[in-house]
């Protein structure tokens, strides 16, 4: 498959899901499908449905079977030690508090008991995604721009104003961030497994502890008979919509520190 070719084949899938997503939106449907009892966006799963048979199957099998990165301990620092930073900035200026949500057994601490479920469920659509996303960085000599540039532009058709419906820039915010972290990611570890593991855990954990109103993300997420889920913690209003990307933005922080550290050393 030669650049060229390469190139095309993406512009035309950057397309179609773009046209798809905002008919969708514009008619007020979901952007996600459901095959089998599975939920799969339609961002994460069709842009490798489309290049599948151009992807050569050696490449396919050594990302599966022989994944370039395997400390499992460096992904829960990971995910944790930005999660604790930011709870202890909540804690010092006052502004979070426990939470007594609305079903709190009935979601709440059955997401805990089943978050290998809502795992596995997930698992498709996201090693889908990143397998497309390391193919594409493979044959590119700025594997960051490369991904974090395609990851935005996968999900650009959610912030394009429709029906007089304002952008949200929290949300705009946290795409951006969540690119840059998934393009550190892909550029220094390409391990599809913790790839997918760690960026299901950390929308998995803010949605739990914080809640969310994105109706989306829950079903996608977790359960489909929920709409939304007032979280575990409650903040100030003035900072609630400000937990994601706040934790995305230490996430990415910490990981530069650790990649610095690392070169150091």
């Amino acid at each position: 498959m030669n650049n060229s070719f390469r190139l095309s084949s993406i512009v035309f899938v950057l397309i179609i899901i773009n046209a798809i997503g905002i008919l969708l939106r514009y008619f007020d449907l979901d952007t996600y499908f459901i095959f089998f009892g599975f939920r799969f966006q339609i961002s994460l799963v069709l842009p490798l449905l489309i290049v599948l048979k151009s992807l050569p199957k050696d490449f396919i099998i050594d990302i599966f079977k022989r994944p370039k990165y395997k400390n499992k301990l460096s992904f829960v620092y990971l995910l944790f030690i930005p999660l604790l930073i930011l709870f202890a900035i909540l804690f010092l200026i006052k502004k979070i508090n426990l939470n007594d949500p609305e079903y709190f057994y009935e979601f709440g601490l059955s997401s805990i008991i089943d978050f290998p479920i809502y795992l596995a469920w997930n698992s498709l659509q996201l090693l889908s995604f990143f397998l497309f996303l390391i193919f594409v960085s493979s044959f590119s000599k700025i594997k960051f721009f490369t991904v974090f540039l395609i990851f935005i532009l996968f999900f650009v058709y959610g912030f394009i104003p429709l029906k007089s419906e304002a952008v949200d820039f929290f949300h705009l915010l946290s795409l951006i961030l969540s690119a840059s972290m998934i393009g550190i990611l892909i550029k220094y570890f390409q391990n599809i497994y913790w790839l997918a593991i760690f960026s299901f855990s950390i929308l998995w954990l803010n949605i739990l502890l914080f809640g969310s109103k994105s109706e989306l993300f829950i079903n996608l997420i977790f359960a489909s008979q929920y709409s939304s889920w007032e979280g575990f913690f409650s903040v100030g209003k003035e900072f609630k919509a400000l937990i994601l990307p706040a934790n995305l933005l230490i996430t990415n922080i910490f990981l530069i520190f650790c990649l610095w550290r690392k070169k150091e050393s």
